[in-house]
């Protein structure tokens, strides 16, 4: 008798035969090593990391990961800062947008404060609008289609991607939003329904494990683990133990994606109030 597998199952079946290939002494050296920091995998902390390739090929102390060093490999001494895994954000809304043909002044954020009327309104009629498509045995995404690729798809998602380019959408913003239920000038007092706050551990899997989940990846991304790919960001402040409302300014040193360092040097967007 024949037995399906489905789509997950056979990704998570192929994750876990590529992450099985790190194990003992290396017999090749690696391409990167960032060591002497706190490297949070997602589940617990280590000192270092090794990259080779598009993975990462180990995480442990200092003593073992520098074990992978040869002289062609890039070593780089933290100096105590943070490496996290890869920052995701598996929302499609920008995307969404762009394929109804907006234009650039759609994508260009406008800031008002926070109104509970307004915002109480906004969730019932999306809760209404939910409850019926339920109620017809449906659900949100049944009437999704796959469109072909055209020229004016291409060209309003180009429109998107110039005009995002400008502004800031920083995942650290939103992360300190999440453990604060704040807005970056205090508001609403007490934080907004504050029995939803998350610690820091929970908030930073939602854009790391649990993103990497939600796009079927959850055995080849949003974790620090031998055989994952090797998207790291390396933040000098340790948003784990830094204060909540100094999160979002956190500096930024470098970002690996695939392996390959795709930015490097202090950057930082610290919110204005």
């Amino acid at each position: 008798m024949e037995s399906s597998v489905s789509r997950r199952s056979a990704l998570v079946l192929t994750g876990a035969a590529v992450g099985g290939v790190a194990a003992g002494r290396p017999r090749e050296h690696a391409d990167l090593v960032l060591h002497s920091g706190t490297v949070w995998t997602g589940n617990g902390t280590a000192r270092a990391v090794a990259v080779k390739g598009m993975r990462i090929v180990a995480v442990g102390s200092d003593e073992h990961v520098l074990e992978w060093a040869g002289d062609r490999t890039r070593r780089v001494d933290l100096r105590g800062a943070f490496v996290g895994p890869g920052f995701r954000d598996q929302h499609t809304h920008l995307i969404q947008t762009a394929l109804t043909g907006a234009g650039a002044e759609t994508y260009r954020p406008v800031w008002k404060p926070y109104d509970e009327g307004e915002a109480f309104e906004s969730r019932r009629r999306n809760g209404k609008r939910h409850l019926e498509i339920h109620a017809r045995g449906e659900t949100p995404v049944d009437n999704r289609t796959r469109s072909p690729v055209t020229e004016k798809m291409k060209n309003d998602l180009l429109v998107m991607q110039e005009e995002v380019a400008r502004q800031v959408l920083d995942p650290l913003w939103g992360l300190q939003r999440v453990v604060t239920r704040t807005e970056f000038d205090g508001t609403p007092p007490g934080g907004w329904m504050p029995e939803q706050r998350l610690d820091v551990p929970a908030a930073l899997r939602l854009i790391t494990s649990k993103a990497a989940f939600a796009s079927y990846e959850e055995r080849q991304r949003g974790t620090v683990s031998p055989g994952r790919y090797a998207d790291l960001v390396v933040l000098k402040e340790n948003p784990l133990t830094v204060p909540p409302e100094r999160i979002a300014a956190a500096t930024r040193l470098m970002t690996v994606t695939n392996g390959k360092i795709t930015s490097e040097g202090p950057v930082r967007y610290p919110p204005t109030a």
